[in-house]
């Protein structure tokens, strides 16, 4: 079963030189079944437990073995892992639905309130966004109020109504002082 041509002489450890179909067939058995041990393997082949060890320890069965896990993480394998993501939260959403329409005293405070965050998160209304604030540029406020004033004295044309200039103190509103 193993030949001396699969084994490189060294002197602590025999490994293999090259991966042959049989290690290919190896690699193929663990992704089909990433939960096989080395001694299902060994009983698969009709090889012993510690020669699969020695072939399963070499660098070229392990640089076979990645390139073969790199072919899996492809986008195809990931959209099919989130469309079961979606499927997973699809049905956790239909069990809590089938929860929360029952009596509201057979369900857990712990279990309305959580449905209740998370719901609430996932329409945006959750904490998940940061605080609005309004940011008033003072400058952009006064010449406003500059303006207001130049087209109130169109307005009036010259009247016996004071003139109105702007402050240049902002405290949280446009004041405005009268100008006799």
């Amino acid at each position: 079963m193993n030949s001396a041509a699969d084994t490189l002489a060294t002197s602590t450890k025999p490994s293999i030189q090259k991966v042959r179909y049989t290690h290919d067939g190896m690699i193929d058995l663990i992704i089909e079944n990433p939960w096989i041990s080395q001694n299902q393997i060994a009983a698969h082949f009709g090889y012993t437990a510690p020669w699969v060890s020695i072939i399963f320890t070499s660098d070229a069965f392990r640089e076979r073995l990645e390139m073969r896990k790199e072919e899996l993480v492809d986008p195809a394998i990931r959209a099919t892992l989130e469309e079961r993501m979606k499927a997973l939260v699809s049905r956790s959403l239909d069990v809590l639905m089938e929860k929360l329409g029952k009596p509201a005293s057979s369900v857990s405070d712990a279990v309305a309130l959580r449905a209740l965050e998370l719901g609430a998160k996932a329409i945006g209304m959750g904490g998940n966004q940061a605080p609005q604030t309004t940011v008033i540029n003072a400058g952009h406020i006064e010449n406003l109020a500059e303006r207001l004033v130049q087209l109130r004295g169109q307005a009036y044309g010259g009247s016996s109504i004071p003139a109105l200039r702007p402050s240049t103190q902002l405290l949280g509103e446009c004041n405005v002082e009268v100008v006799q």
